[in-house]
């Protein structure tokens, strides 16, 4: 993933956290594990927390790459 895609992904995270206050992020794999294989081990949670400055406690299934 391209730093200009994290960039355009804080975007849209900061609308849809001032929309949704109580919003958590996570990926297709966490909700549907074995059937769903995205965003990937490729995507980096930590530069997504980095670049959206949102809260640890937004991303429940951590920071590490899955």
């Amino acid at each position: 993933i391209e730093d200009i895609q994290y960039s355009i992904l804080a975007k849209l995270s900061a609308q849809l956290s001032a929309s949704y206050p109580n919003l958590k992020f996570a990926g297709h794999s966490d909700i549907a594990p074995g059937r769903k294989t995205d965003p990937g081990i490729q995507f980096s949670w930590q530069k997504f927390q980095a670049k959206t400055g949102i809260s640890a406690k937004k991303i429940p299934f951590g920071l590490d790459p899955r």
